[in-house]
């Protein structure tokens, strides 16, 4: 599938955009003064380790700790056999080298690794392991096995090794060349971290726009289209450096239309940003997000084409599936997301409906599992979290609704204001004073409303108040937002 690689450079943000065959895929952002923290490489300090949940907080000396996972450590039993035991491996104040492996959340610090490794053009390096692996990308086994007894004869003392699928077909010095680039990098992170005594990192992964060039780079890569040309000669020196091969398709836009309106990729995440997604017959999906998972609805909306409808349920599903498969990517959505399908009878339209999605899910790395589907027509689907999905890299929560999605509505916040009223009214007969008199401020539709549905009942309130109850508009207020203050009586 052919594949572009946009790129629009701006004074304070650097976007990429993954186009296959004319579609948006991916879009990736990268602010200035830093990125994303997935791959950094930290000497860190175990500040409390819980044997509970078998994991330890590290100082990675970032504003949150991080959360390392530990797994179970084994001592033998009387008949030689090995039982988990809940005696951690570790201890607190110990420095160990880490490495991020997921970006902070809104409540949690970055989940950590202690199996370290540093990425090249062909390579991974895995100090500490003792193995070669190839990628399963690479189908020939002729191909495999020669890379795999390349790699077991190279000089690695303590690393094991990953072939990328980049590797394919590529000659002995250039494989040789990048495990000496990767085994340069290990060395130089161990000198950094000898004397260290406060955490530091000790390594950064390359600037957005050099891994993505570095992981995609491919037969598959037609064009890299940059808008800046800055960042166009940069990009030349990079690839005439690490990447000959992708010179050739280095394009500077020089076009009058900005580079992502030009390709429909400010459209396409406009969209993603919204919980519904049209389909050509009517037919349309609603995904929404929680911290916990992703549901996504289909529904066969104004639909009707079908012979039957069994055959609108089928039609409906399998026209949503490489739709559904592009906006986990193009959304960046991972965990658990559980997909509703339109519920089909026949044996053989679920099959077929289950053979689509995988196909369609193939070329996601991402997507780790696929559930059969269910009696109730539910997929669940497991997809590996990479940074901040779509919503996040974006948006921040609705300062009206504080992250639910909606508001209350005008007549059930003039409903919460009478009954305040109430409360005050109360009070004020109780405590006595001359302070009686009560100003409401609140949005133009709450106040609206309390005028016109509620005078009668504002009105029996001032008799029980024995003062007056004036309402204004706030503008300045949320929908929901209103306050009631005492004030002294003319």
């Amino acid at each position: 599938m052919p594949e572009t690689i946009l790129v629009n450079v701006s004074p304070l943000e650097t976007r990429v955009a993954l186009l296959e065959s004319g579609l948006v895929q991916e879009v990736y952002f990268e602010h200035e003064g830093g990125h994303g923290i997935v791959g950094n490489i930290y000497l860190g300090k175990i500040t409390r380790i819980l044997p509970g949940i078998q994991a330890a907080f590290v100082d990675i000396g970032l504003d949150r700790n991080g959360i390392l996972a530990l797994p179970p450590a084994t001592v033998p039993d009387a008949d030689g056999s090995n039982t988990p035991s809940t005696k951690p491996a570790l201890f607190q104040g110990q420095k160990i080298l880490v490495q991020v492996t997921h970006e902070p959340r809104e409540d949690k610090g970055p989940r950590l690794g202690r199996q370290l490794t540093l990425s090249s053009r062909y390579l991974v390096l895995t100090p500490g392991a003792d193995y070669v692996g190839v990628s399963q990308q690479i189908r020939s086994r002729a191909e495999r096995e020669r890379l795999q007894q390349l790699l077991a004869q190279a000089d690695k003392p303590g690393c094991g090794v990953i072939v990328r699928t980049a590797a394919e077909g590529v000659d002995e010095q250039a494989i040789a060349a990048d495990l000496q680039y990767l085994q340069s990098q290990w060395q130089n992170l161990q000198v950094r971290a000898k004397g260290q005594q406060k955490p530091v990192l000790l390594y950064t992964e390359p600037p957005l726009f050099y891994r993505l060039l570095r992981d995609r780079a491919s037969s598959a890569l037609e064009r890299v289209v940059i808008d800046d040309a800055d960042g166009f000669n940069a990009a030349q020196a990079f690839c005439q450096r690490f990447l000959p091969a992708v010179c050739s398709q280095l394009e500077l836009h020089k076009e009058t239309t900005p580079l992502f309106e030009a390709h429909g990729v400010d459209a396409a995440i406009e969209q993603a940003l919204g919980p519904r997604v049209e389909l050509g017959s009517g037919a349309y999906l609603v995904i929404e997000q929680t911290e916990a998972m992703t549901t996504i609805d289909i529904n066969s909306g104004s639909f009707v084409g079908g012979k039957s409808q069994e055959d609108t349920a089928l039609q409906t599903n399998l026209e949503a599936v490489p739709v559904l498969a592009r906006q986990l990517r193009l959304r960046n959505l991972g965990g658990i997301i559980v997909v509703d399908f339109i519920d089909l009878q026949q044996l053989e339209h679920r099959r077929q409906l289950e053979l689509a999605l995988a196909q369609a899910l193939h070329a996601d790395p991402a997507v780790r599992k696929i559930a059969s589907l269910s009696a109730l027509g539910l997929v669940e689907i497991g997809r590996k979290r990479i940074g901040q999905n779509l919503q996040q890299a974006l948006c921040e929560k609705c300062p009206s609704c504080d992250g639910r999605g909606v508001l209350k509505s005008a007549q059930t916040v003039c409903y919460e204001i009478l009954r305040a009223l109430s409360g005050r009214a109360l009070s004020g007969r109780a405590s006595g004073g001359d302070a009686r008199d009560l100003l409401v401020l609140a949005a133009p539709a709450v106040v609206d409303r309390l005028r016109d549905d509620a005078a009668v009942h504002i009105a029996q309130l001032q008799s029980r108040l024995g003062g007056s109850i004036t309402v204004q508009v706030d503008g300045s207020r949320s929908p929901e937002d209103f306050d009631i203050i005492r004030v002294q009586a003319s």
